[in-house]
């Protein structure tokens, strides 16, 4: 994919030396297999009001090539409010949404086998009755968690027969945006009974938790229930790591001592789903649903319980963690990106003929497939080394003899009229330069060939920008601050 993105690649950060490159946290495949429609189990379905069944399906992408016998997995959740396209009022909401595509194919790159799952879908936004509201939209929100850890069923117990995906059985990451990532989230912490059975889960007129578990089974999907068909029952549901674009909790409790790593990123704005404590609104009524609590709470709460200890202990100083680490107040693992109005999903875009497209202008105004590609650029660059990290892929050791410093000196860096630029390592030349602000537009180019350049700055505004320096073998990517 084409390097655009505002932010700032892991990749010089990660080099081992100028022409290596890591598996799992760099891109070291070129082209992706992808295999469409594998049914990995089947379940009740009830968005038309009567049960009926339903074969789950996913798309599988896997580095083409590859000969390596036993690979991590992540699976990619998309949103879409737990509404079809087009009945939840927006363009997107399916396992082949575009972001979903670009985002499973990158990872595959990367060395990850990758599965976008669909799931069952249905509720009613539209109630009048906010019991009726609430307690339709949670039940299709524990529907999809039972969906995410059967997917993982499903990957276990073909490594017991055949293994046909070559897949490693303990390696499982999920990553989920919008819904998708309420539900990813949840899939790491939600374990009992008792935190469904919270006061604010608990109907009024019933007395009892919204979500029925003698209908649905526990929240692992593995009873047979009157709405629940429990697929593998006997393989675990057990996570590495978690990736959060945009969700919440039900509820901070939820989050418990030794469950998954959890990294997030999030738009602090989002008016349907709080960045911190708030209400889970109805994006096509404006109605109440629920009190949650967003990435920022997620973080500070995962951090302190210190399960996030395996890749906050590698020290991260890379570019783009500067970047989040600037912004997060001190939440690791939480990238915050602010957008302006409604937008909270900036790496989607879709097809303008989309006749709910409208509707989906309002909540990312913007939209472009350009500005899309940066921000999942951003995704990747962001979550890879933290879930190789979290899953055994990488060590600290490997972290700790990297450093760019080695291979590029920029002076004076923060800096306000020019930049010196030396090769101080590796016998290269530059072969071009090229600045990029924070919208991932490029404010300066240069071919060149030499070992050494002076940039005027005069003609660029204060900011923070990438400086990206390519040389005759691999590229260098740093940050650039001009004041």
């Amino acid at each position: 994919m084409k390097i655009i993105i505002a932010f700032f690649s892991l990749l010089a950060f990660f080099l081992t030396n100028l022409q290596a490159q890591t598996r799992y946290i760099d891109e070291v495949f070129s082209t992706v297999d992808t295999t469409a429609d594998i049914t990995y189990g089947a379940n009740i379905d009830v968005i038309t009001g009567m049960p009926t069944n339903l074969n789950l399906k996913l798309d599988l992408y896997e580095p083409a090539g590859d000969t390596a016998a036993e690979r991590p997995v992540v699976i990619v959740v998309h949103g879409g409010s737990f509404l079809p396209v087009p009945i939840n009022g927006y363009c997107t909401g399916t396992k082949t949404d575009s972001q979903i595509v670009v985002l499973c194919t990158e990872l595959a790159k990367y060395g990850y086998v990758v599965a976008a799952i669909d799931y069952r879908m249905g509720w009613n936004p539209v109630s009048g009755d906010q019991n009726t509201r609430t307690g339709t939209y949670l039940n299709a929100f524990y529907r999809v968690v039972q969906d995410i850890r059967n997917a993982v069923r499903f990957f276990k117990w073909s490594y017991d027969n055949g293994n046909p995906y070559s897949i490693a059985n303990d390696k499982f990451s999920v990553i989920g945006e919008g819904s998708g990532a309420f539900c990813a989230v949840a899939a790491g912490c939600l374990d009992s009974y008792d935190e469904i059975s919270l006061a604010k889960f608990i109907n009024p007129s019933t007395t009892q938790s919204y979500i029925d578990t003698s209908l649905s089974g526990n929240s692992y999907g593995t009873q047979a229930r009157p709405l629940n068909i429990a697929n593998y029952p006997t393989y675990s549901s057990d996570l590495s790591f978690i990736g959060n674009l945009g969700g919440v909790a039900g509820d901070s409790t939820w989050i418990e001592a030794g469950e998954p790593p959890m990294a997030s990123i999030h738009c602090p704005y989002d008016p349907f789903r709080p960045y911190s404590f708030g209400a889970v609104i109805v994006q096509v009524t404006g109605d109440f649903l629920i009190n949650v609590s967003g990435s920022y709470d997620i973080q500070r709460i995962s951090n302190t319980l210190g399960n996030n200890d395996v890749y906050i202990n590698a020290g991260f100083n890379d570019p783009i963690t500067q970047i989040a680490n600037s912004r997060n107040n001190g939440r690791d693992g939480l990238f915050p990106m602010p957008r302006s109005g409604v937008e909270f999903a900036p790496w989607q875009w879709w097809d303008t003929t989309c006749i709910n497209n409208s509707n989906s202008i309002i909540t990312n105004p913007d939209m472009s497939k350009t500005k899309a590609l940066a921000y999942i650029d951003t995704i990747i660059w962001y979550l890879t080394p933290r879930m190789a990290m979290s899953n055994g892929l990488i060590s600290q050791a490997g972290f700790d003899e990297l450093s760019n410093e080695k291979i590029i000196s920029v002076f004076p860096n923060p800096a306000s009229n020019f930049i010196h630029i030396d090769v101080i390592q590796g016998n290269q030349q530059m072969q071009a330069i090229e600045i990029i602000d924070i919208s991932g537009r490029i404010v300066y180019a240069e071919k060149t060939n030499a070992t050494s350049r002076d940039i005027n700055l005069n003609a660029i505004p204060k900011g923070i920008y990438i400086l990206e320096i390519t040389l005759d073998n691999t590229k260098v990517l740093k940050k650039l601050v001009i004041e």
